[in-house]
């Protein structure tokens, strides 16, 4: 996308163009994974598209400057968790494995929750039975007992007022197929309508991404951008809270997920991948990436000091000079 006004958006497209659309219909627009060829073409051609970049270091914005690479980033999460997502370490922390005491970040017990409470037969039930109240208090519930949502961003749910229509559009939310973003905006809709407070991207996405770990996300923008920088520069930072950004956010996890399979990291779900960017782009982890950048530029000195000392042909005497290799 290239810009967006009045009502309209204009896109560039790879075989050169550029055309316009009104914003009402993009939501139709089916997000598909590139392949790889296909998106360096791509990116090639935006490159040409934007300014110049200013050469300058001191002129280069600071949040572009300090992006790191994927590979960067499982550098990182490996100094915290040398095994990885299989390591007893991360899923006794993170995941819950082997606990006595479920504690907010223990994922594996808030999707069994999910599982059980929202699940689509009960919420059926729950509909048929006009117990409307009962589908916005479990979902409450759910989000209640993780850190993905403060409980200041769960106040307009929990504190929503029931409706058949707010239970049926977060029925369908949650479980019916979404590709142009229509369920999550119905659903962001009804949520306003019958709440004072305002929704959030956490709100909204946290729901989805326990009762669907495998396929869908939970987003704060303001890490995600940082990792949007890092995988697709041309992705907002800062999105307007609809269902078509939606879709957007969850193909660059997804392709985020990929990538760091890649380098030898493969995550259990998309909440692996939401804490993996949350672990590695919080603030905290600063000098973490200047240990990990020491310990890499240390083995590649390693690396090519072996080689030297193991390279046939030629070795040195006592004087210093250089004589043939027997």
């Amino acid at each position: 996308m290239l810009w967006e006004r009045d009502g309209k958006r204009g896109y560039h497209f790879e075989d050169g163009s550029e055309r316009t659309f009104k914003s009402e219909y993009c939501g139709m627009f089916k997000p598909e994974m590139a392949a790889p060829e296909t998106k360096a073409k791509l990116m090639a051609a935006l490159e040409e598209l934007a300014p110049k970049t200013p050469t300058r270091k001191s002129a280069v914005p600071k949040k572009m400057r300090d992006v790191p690479s994927v590979e960067e980033q499982v550098a990182v999460f490996r100094l915290q968790f040398p095994e990885g997502f299989e390591g007893g370490a991360w899923k006794k922390k993170h995941r819950g494995a082997g606990v006595t005491r479920r504690i907010k970040r223990h994922r594996d017990a808030a999707i069994a929750h999910a599982a059980e409470a929202l699940s689509k037969e009960n919420l059926d039930a729950l509909l048929a039975a006009g117990d409307f109240a009962e589908v916005i208090e479990r979902a409450s519930a759910v989000l209640a007992k993780t850190d993905l949502v403060t409980k200041k961003q769960l106040e307009p749910l929990s504190g929503a007022k029931p409706s058949s229509a707010l239970a049926m559009a977060l029925r369908n939310y949650l479980h019916e197929e979404d590709t142009s973003g229509a369920r999550f905006d119905e659903f962001a809709r009804r949520l306003g309508r019958n709440s004072s407070g305002r929704c959030t991207w956490p709100l909204l996405t946290a729901l989805r991404a326990v009762v669907n770990p495998d396929t869908d996300i939970c987003i704060k923008p303001s890490v995600f951008g940082h990792q949007a920088l890092a995988i697709d520069p041309t992705l907002s930072t800062k999105p307007r809270l609809n269902g078509a950004n939606y879709n957007r956010w969850v193909a660059l996890a997804r392709e985020l997920r990929a990538l760091m399979a890649g380098a030898g990291l493969e995550p259990t779900d998309m909440l692996d991948v939401y804490d993996f960017v949350w672990l590695t782009l919080r603030p905290s982890a600063a000098d973490l990436y200047e240990e990990a950048r020491a310990a890499a530029q240390a083995a590649e000195t390693a690396a090519e000091t072996g080689a030297n000392e193991a390279a046939p042909g030629s070795t040195t005497g006592d004087d210093g000079d250089e004589v043939e290799a027997a």
